[in-house]
């Protein structure tokens, strides 16, 4: 019964690079007839450096480029420039860093005119792909805060211990006020759901809870998560941009590796 398997079925974070890119229905490109002047003012003034161009026959071959000094040039797409639209995004990002790509164009696989979409690193700011990251994030804090057997007052002696600077102190604080605002209510909490990523490091550090993972020791840890805690800063505050360039992409794939390698670890674990 499909009813039961629905029911059973794990959930798989996926998602694919036509999930954030744009369909060619949707992009600005050069129609036949349009003025190159209002091309490049368009692209100018919206901030875009691609703007695909559409023949006669509607096939995409050929695309506009604009150069630091505001310069049009035209490009070929050629077969390095495109990209399997149902790549996946983690696969994407590996393969834009290492080629030092700021866009490819997306294709359906058919044939050599089969441009069906348009990837560049603005889309790694868009909603769908923090949801994704937040998504990943978020089920490793549930199953690290699994490992960690210290209890609420204890936890909140360890943590703060290392809250060290005013902003650090305040937020646990907080925590701990909201958390015993919420017991003194009798609400069924538990203070692990009132922690952040980094307090759940820090006491998975404490306990050595790092060894079940596998980690070599706790400065391995505290080494392969800090661009962890870095992208889950950026997710809860999405208003500052998480890939503005090249290097900014860079820091996406090691913190992406680090999240999958952790995810793998926790996931070892649980097996």
């Amino acid at each position: 019964m499909i009813e039961k398997y629905l029911f059973k079925r794990p959930m798989n974070i996926e998602i694919s690079v036509a999930t954030l890119g744009v369909n060619k229905d949707d992009w600005f490109c050069h129609k036949p007839g349009m003025k190159t002047e209002f091309i490049k003012e368009t692209m100018i003034m919206n901030g875009y450096d691609i703007a695909p161009i559409i023949n006669k026959q509607g096939k995409f071959n050929k695309y506009y480029c604009l150069e630091e000094n505001n310069e049009l040039k035209v490009e070929n797409i050629k077969e390095d420039d495109r990209l399997y639209y149902l790549t996946h995004v983690s696969d994407a990002i590996w393969k834009m860093n290492n080629e030092k790509r700021k866009h490819y164009f997306l294709s359906n696989g058919k044939d050599k005119d089969d441009v069906v979409g348009l990837l560049s690193l603005s889309n790694f700011n868009s909603r769908e792909f923090y949801v994704y990251l937040f998504s990943l994030i978020s089920y490793i804090e549930k199953e690290l805060a699994k490992l960690i057997d210290s209890k609420d007052e204890q936890a909140f002696i360890l943590l703060g211990k290392k809250a060290d600077n005013e902003d650090l102190k305040k937020q646990l604080n907080l925590i701990i006020e909201r958390y015993n605002k919420d017991k003194l209510n009798d609400a069924e909490n538990n203070y692990k759901e009132y922690l952040y990523l980094h307090h759940l490091l820090w006491l998975i550090s404490f306990e050595s809870k790092y060894k079940l993972l596998d980690y070599s020791n706790e400065s391995d840890f505290i080494k392969h998560t800090g661009n962890i805690k870095n992208i889950r800063n950026n997710v809860a505050h999405p208003i500052k941009s998480l890939v503005r360039n090249l290097k900014d992409l860079e820091n996406l794939h090691i913190g992406l590796s680090k999240i999958y390698d952790l995810k793998n670890r926790v996931e070892n674990y649980k097996s």
